[in-house]
């Protein structure tokens, strides 16, 4: 009783400072459960909360059979948000549910419903970590091992972030751009590096489908680095990193007995899924160019193909066959489903994915929202690299 209370008390009250609860209804204890992992773009671009979400993943984690499931969605998958009442990019929901009230749990709880109604994925608690938390953590913990699978050439990677975890970026530029080249075969990765492996979405052989990849590989190596023995060591420090850039509504208990399960995981019992336009067995998307009426410009995104996806959610989250979970295409009637034409193959083939247009608003285009920023996907529907100039005289990365 003296340890708890010379430990146990200061754990908690340090912990509690990451705490932001939403809508706990129901106990994770004993029994699978759904964790939402939300990346956001929290760089000089934006003003938290209302920012947009990089990376977008579902983890269901289940103890009793000690399993685990992890599901990217492409942040540009075409969705239906409720409360917004209208199809946008998935990374849209968390940033307008902030506009009412200018609320961070209102992103999350926005966030949360439109995976329910789209999906059928009832999530349970969540995490939020911005990019600059991102790379502390992993700079904090000595870096990370990984295999970089095929080498990764990005002309125009954003070099926005005015990282705390690196002292050169204290005085970025929101909107500069730089080179970046990361060579196949083993890698250690600063914090720095590794938010660049997952971010970059210009130069990946696979497009937007390698992206997810690599998102997921980099958390799995990050689950490796946090051992018993490291955790301890860097505690102290590791709180003071996050503090202001991570959130959860997982409390201090479930904390720790999440940690402690995900210590003794097998890498083997992990099943990675990317819900969106992929390979074989793993497509379930289709890249399309479509008009949105709420910005007045072209966008590219993946439209989610239920037919597919109905199944592997039904198997997933342990739901009747019968269960009618996907219902993205029946909330956007009017958009047809085609997939587009194969990308040429040929050397000097170019993409079939036109530049988005940036003019102003027609007269009598109305929206609910103030329109956001847009740009090109980060969907690459070209497999081979084409790169773009070194120094581009416009931006072209969209939020």
């Amino acid at each position: 009783m003296a340890g708890y209370f010379q430990l146990g008390n200061p754990l908690q009250a340090q912990l509690a400072k990451f705490l932001r609860p939403v809508n706990k209804a129901t106990s994770i204890e004993g029994h699978a459960w759904n964790f939402l992992l939300l990346g956001s773009d929290n760089d000089a671009k934006y003003t938290f909360p209302q920012v947009l979400t990089q990376v977008v993943i579902v983890v269901r984690v289940d103890p009793i059979h000690n399993h685990v499931t992890m599901l990217s969605l492409p942040r540009d998958s075409w969705v239906w948000v409720p409360e917004a009442n209208g199809m946008y990019k998935l990374d849209q929901a968390f940033y307008l549910g902030t506009q009412h009230a200018n609320r961070f749990e209102d992103g999350i709880l926005l966030t949360e419903k439109t995976l329910a109604e789209d999906y059928g994925i009832k999530i349970d608690r969540y995490a939020w970590i911005g990019l600059d938390g991102f790379a502390k953590l992993i700079n904090t913990m000595g870096g990370i091992d990984i295999e970089v699978r095929h080498p990764i050439v990005d002309d125009a990677y954003p070099d926005d972030t005015r990282q705390q975890a690196d002292p050169d970026k204290a005085d970025n530029n929101a909107y500069n751009y730089t080179r970046l080249y990361l060579p196949p075969g083993p890698q250690h990765l600063s914090g720095a590096e590794a938010l660049k492996y997952v971010r970059s979405r210009h130069g990946d052989l696979v497009g937007d489908f390698g992206r997810n990849q690599r998102q997921q590989q980099v958390l799995e190596a990050l689950r490796q680095r946090l051992t018993l023995t490291n955790i301890i060591t860097h505690f102290s420090s590791l709180l003071n990193d996050m503090q202001g850039d991570t959130y959860t509504d997982l409390d201090t208990s479930e904390l720790l007995n999440l940690a402690n399960f995900a210590r003794t995981l097998d890498t083997h019992t992990i099943e990675r899924i990317t819900l969106g336009p992929g390979q074989n067995e793993q497509d379930y998307g289709i890249a399309q160019e479509i008009y949105d009426a709420t910005t007045d410009t072209t966008q590219a995104v993946i439209l989610p193909e239920c037919a597919a996806l109905q199944p592997l959610l039904n198997r997933v989250f342990a739901l009747a066959a019968s269960t009618h979970s996907c219902n993205v295409q029946d909330r956007n009637p009017g958009t047809e489903y085609t997939p587009p034409p194969p990308s040429p193959s040929e050397p000097g083939a170019t993409s079939t994915i036109t530049p988005l247009p940036t003019g102003p608003s027609e007269p009598g285009a109305t929206s609910t929202i103030t329109p956001l920023p847009t740009g090109p996907s980060e969907f690459d529907a070209t497999p081979t690299i084409m790169p773009l100039p070194a120094q581009p005289t416009q931006p072209p990365d969209g939020p």
